[in-house]
């Protein structure tokens, strides 16, 4: 029959030496988490199996998703708790182990150390002159300390029209009224060029015109007023002629052989004209 209780006995001898070794239980968090469940995993391991010895398994009990529960001894339990202090544990870790003790479950191998992220703090070199002295405009404008940063706007532009429009309805009917439809808005208009009769009454016409100003510009020179009025009628006269060629190419041929462009062309003369007939005094 195997001596179960000497094996226990020997299990805790053997977690003492290591404690008063300290070279194991002083190592913190995890290292120290991984020594005491393996001495809780023997110690487990050695009471279950004398357990299993001398009691009838119940019934549900042993099963793959239930198994067998361990009874630590009271001096297991003062000796997990004396670890635990020795090994500076936090008190989340002291609480799941002592959880695991009570209901008589092993702990995990190993616990991962919980890390801290540090938040990376960016240097900024901030670069001092070596010496401290007047600067330049120019040194202080390639600084871009003249440098203003750009307006940008980010509502859009209210339309006034529309507020003007919403504004006269409210005072006028009290409600806003619809827009009154209109057609395209015309900026420039094209000139409309003057429509020019194709028949010959109107070529007669102005030849008609013509000699009546070139008869009148002779009655004024007999009275010595030609001066005056001789600018006036030849630019009326060009301006027919200019109206007749742009017409036919036959009537400007014609209308050269007359004497149209002589009046056209004329100089007024440098002698003038007496204002009474010669002979009268």
């Amino acid at each position: 029959m195997v001596d179960y209780e000497a094996k226990r006995d020997e299990c805790v001898i053997v977690a003492l030496a290591s404690r008063k070794d300290r070279r194991v239980v002083t190592v913190r968090d995890s290292c120290a988490i991984s020594v005491i469940s393996r001495v809780l995993s023997r110690i487990r391991n050695f009471e279950t199996e004398m357990e299993r010895k001398y009691q009838r398994v119940g019934l549900g009990v042993g099963a793959f998703h239930n198994p067998p529960r361990a009874k630590y001894s009271e001096e297991t339990k003062n000796l997990i708790k004396l670890l635990m202090e020795e090994s500076k544990l936090s008190m989340m870790q002291r609480k799941m182990i002592q959880e695991a003790v009570d209901k008589g479950e092993s702990l995990p191998p190993s616990i991962d150390r919980t890390k801290k992220t540090k938040a990376k703090v960016e240097n900024y070199q901030v670069k001092f002159p070596n010496a401290w002295r007047r600067r330049s405009q120019d040194t202080i404008i390639s600084s871009g300390a003249y440098e203003r940063e750009q307006y940008r706007r980010t509502a859009p532009l209210p339309n006034k029209e529309k507020q003007k429009r919403h504004l006269a309805c409210m005072m006028a009917f009290g409600k806003d009224m619809p827009e009154t439809p209109h057609g395209p808005k015309i900026l420039h208009r094209a000139k409309r060029e003057p429509e020019i009769p194709e028949n010959a009454d109107f070529l007669n016409d102005l030849a008609q015109g013509i000699r009546e100003r070139i008869d009148f510009l002779n009655d004024m020179e007999s009275l010595g007023m030609g001066k005056k009025y001789r600018p006036i009628i030849q630019q009326e006269i060009a301006q027919k002629i200019r109206l007749m060629e742009s017409l036919d190419n036959q009537t400007s041929d014609q209308l050269r052989k007359e004497e149209f462009y002589e009046v056209k062309d004329e100089r007024p003369s440098s002698k003038l004209f007496p204002l009474t007939e010669p002979g009268q005094n």
